[in-house]
């Protein structure tokens, strides 16, 4: 019974170090990222495009977050294999509240509303 326990407990540790989950939030400093605006039935978008630098790197999710009058995007990364890629390709649209898009846990901003 001890025996199952442990295996248990190990394939979960390695599930985990192994990168099947969320994987780390990429900073900008490690990526190439480009920003364009566009509107898209008079609604202002932007396309976030971009490649991270370290081929070992591949993209497993992109999550958008409002903070107040920001937008937080977090790219997050794990180890590369089958199906996934270093490349960043994201559109959002900007509601008109929205004044700023930050990049990463850094919050680098990589976007502001023209005044």
């Amino acid at each position: 019974m001890k025996i199952l326990l442990y295996l248990a407990i190990l394939n979960i540790a390695i599930f985990m170090i192994t990168g099947c989950g969320r994987g780390s939030v990429l900073q900008f400093k490690d990526a190439k990222i480009t920003v364009q605006e566009k509107a898209v039935n008079d609604t202002l978008h932007l396309q976030i495009t971009g490649m991270v630098f370290a081929s070992a790197l591949a993209v497993s999710q992109i999550d958008v977050k409002p903070n107040g009058d920001e937008m937080i995007v977090r790219v997050y990364i794990v180890h590369a294999r089958e199906g996934l890629s270093g490349a960043i390709d994201y559109d959002m649209e900007i509601g008109p509240k929205i004044n700023r898009v930050c990049f990463g846990d850094e919050k680098y901003i990589i976007w502001s509303r023209k005044r």
